[in-house]
């Protein structure tokens, strides 16, 4: 069994490397590498929040909660975050100043860590083994960019 949480959590793991090189990037101005570091987190991130939609939209079913809500609507804002920081990489060229990558970084750290400490305890809690493991077989089929219907998303 695939369980979504080991997944989700397992992809935090990454981000969280891939964050401490682009704070580095940021801090000494490199540009270019902080533009590839931006570059290689669009991909994983459309990825990563559809996954984590499917997570909060079985739990909302069964769990009615604000908190819930409230990070159904950071997916969508994180999405376009990481889109504005990407476009405006094409845009100058030289990408985001230092304090705009440091601003998303902790936006995003902030975003995971509640994930981790109510979202995953609550899907833990309140789904059934048999829901978790659907859902994990569903995140295992999906590619980025692909919405579950194989349209391409934006």
């Amino acid at each position: 069994m695939t369980n979504p949480v080991s997944i989700l959590a397992e992809e935090h793991g990454r981000f969280r490397e891939t964050l401490d090189r682009l704070n580095s990037a940021a801090r000494t101005r490199d540009h270019i590498g902080a533009r590839r570091l931006l570059l290689s987190l669009q991909e994983p991130l459309d990825l990563h929040g559809r996954k984590e939609e499917q997570l909060l939209a079985a739990l909302r079913e069964r769990l009615p909660s604000v908190t819930l809500d409230a990070l159904a609507r950071e997916e969508e804002e994180e999405r376009a975050f990481a889109a504005d920081a990407i476009r405006s990489l094409d845009a100058s060229g030289e990408g985001p100043a230092p304090a705009e990558i440091e601003k998303f970084i902790a936006w995003l750290r902030r975003h995971m860590w509640r994930e981790e400490n109510f979202v995953f305890p609550d899907a833990e809690r309140h789904l059934a083994e048999s829901e978790l493991a659907a859902l994990g077989a569903r995140m295992a089929k999906l590619k980025p960019f692909e919405r579950e219907n194989g349209t391409r998303a934006p």
